[in-house]
């Protein structure tokens, strides 16, 4: 609220492993971010939208903010 953020909806992939890209929740993040209905995603941790080693990590479409690490908070 004190950042005035509209929640558009909550996407987790509950048993899946953070590395793996292919995952039904995240795709399901991806598409309703190219449709338009969104362009920021939040999260508590960056590791908890991926798990994999930096360095290959995808190029989402859509900025990412993380609660607990404002530092890392990226521009797409």
């Amino acid at each position: 609220m004190r950042h005035n953020i509209q929640i558009a909806g909550y996407y987790e992939d509950r048993g899946y492993p953070g590395y793996l890209t292919e995952r039904p929740g995240l795709a399901r993040l991806i598409n309703d971010c190219l449709e338009g209905q969104f362009d920021t995603v939040l999260v508590v941790n960056h590791d908890r939208l991926y798990r994999g080693k930096r360095y290959i990590a995808p190029q989402w479409p859509f900025q990412i903010w993380a609660i607990n690490q404002p530092q890392r908070n990226m521009e797409r």
